[in-house]
């Protein structure tokens, strides 16, 4: 348990497999669910996490391989200094990355009418079942 109270994610780094090209759909389902309770818990250590970071590949390869790092970062045998690298050379430069998504707040633009007709973000649940849990190509 942290400091504050709250329970950091106990994924075990072996069963989160940040490489999502190696896994099959099952695989990619169960990683997204990780990514779920991982990024849960960076909301509660007050980081904003852009509510669609699900539908943007680039986001979920990076939390992927955030997750599985903040794992190896607070380890029994790790020094302090991977804990510090881990928030300021990992999350923080994710952060950044992702500032545009912020403005998204629940809504996608429509390739066809981006002003007029915004498409609501379906809930991570609703992606998954429609079976789009393999990231698509995207830039930031």
């Amino acid at each position: 348990m942290a400091r504050d109270g709250s329970v950091r994610p106990q994924s075990d780094a072996a069963e989160l497999r940040w490489d999502l090209d190696a896994l099959d759909a099952d695989g990619r389902r169960d990683t997204y669910r990780q990514l779920d309770c991982f990024v849960a818990w960076l909301r509660a250590c007050d980081v904003t996490v852009p509510q669609c970071w699900y539908t943007h590949g680039w986001v979920v390869w990076r939390l992927a391989a955030l997750a599985a790092w903040q794992e190896r970062a607070y380890a029994a045998d790790a020094a302090p200094r991977e804990a510090v690298d881990w928030w300021s050379s990992g999350l923080q430069a994710l952060r950044q990355d992702w500032e545009d998504l912020l403005g998204h707040r629940g809504r996608h633009a429509d390739p066809d009418s981006p002003v007029l007709r915004p498409r609501a973000v379906p809930s991570l649940d609703a992606f998954l079942a429609g079976g789009s849990s393999q990231p698509q190509e995207e830039t930031p």
